[in-house]
């Protein structure tokens, strides 16, 4: 069952990232509400198999939407994080039809234990995400109440800007398109989050 809604999900974000252009409001409202309804359905089904596990600390994407492709790819990866019981992964695609959106993204940040910052030159153009959510996620920082990551994705110049005193990932601040496996990529930020997560915990007992 969980492999059959992850192949839905899969699909259903590939959609959205390659047609969105070309799809009208109702279907991408559509598309959008089956992605909703699918990640409550793994939650639902993960929680049963874990019944005394908690939900897990909540993960707030934060992301340009010219790097979907990449943001599908890591989600992949950070799974296995779900399927432990250790994170929940939320970014705006899971925003339902007839929600307040910005309502949606501002609870979900000031919710989340961990905010990854996914890097680019699209990210740091965009008025929203570096005026808006970056700036929310630093003072979040600032007070210890989320951690917040950067994941440079592309090559970009960021270390001049208001997150580059934040120890990012991958390892070396290298960025995801010039791995030459970009799965190797993956594999270190999903380490780096299990990292910061457990050493969190730690902190917490």
């Amino acid at each position: 069952m969980l492999g059959s809604l992850a192949q839905d999900r899969d699909r259903i974000e590939r959609e959205l990232a390659e047609f969105s252009e070309g799809l009208d409001n109702k279907s991408i409202r559509d598309l959008q509400n089956r992605l909703s309804e699918i990640h409550k359905k793994r939650l639902q089904i993960l929680s049963k198999l874990r019944p005394t596990a908690k939900e897990g600390i909540p993960i707030f994407i934060s992301y340009a939407h010219e790097d979907e492709k990449l943001r599908i790819a890591l989600g992949k990866h950070l799974s296995v994080l779900e399927r432990e019981g250790l994170v929940t992964a939320w970014h705006d695609r899971m925003i339902r039809p007839g929600q307040e959106w910005k309502g949606e993204i501002d609870s979900s940040l000031d919710n989340a234990g961990v905010i990854l910052l996914l890097v680019s030159s699209d990210f740091i153009n965009s008025d929203y995400c570096y005026d808006i959510e970056l700036k929310r996620a630093l003072e979040h920082h600032e007070n210890r109440s989320s951690i917040v990551i950067p994941v440079i994705l592309r090559p970009v110049v960021w270390h001049k800007t208001l997150f580059s005193k934040l120890q990012a990932l991958p390892k070396d601040g290298n960025p995801v398109t010039e791995y030459q496996n970009q799965d190797s990529a993956f594999v270190e930020i999903t380490e780096g989050v299990r990292f910061a997560i457990e050493s969190y915990l730690a902190e917490q007992t």
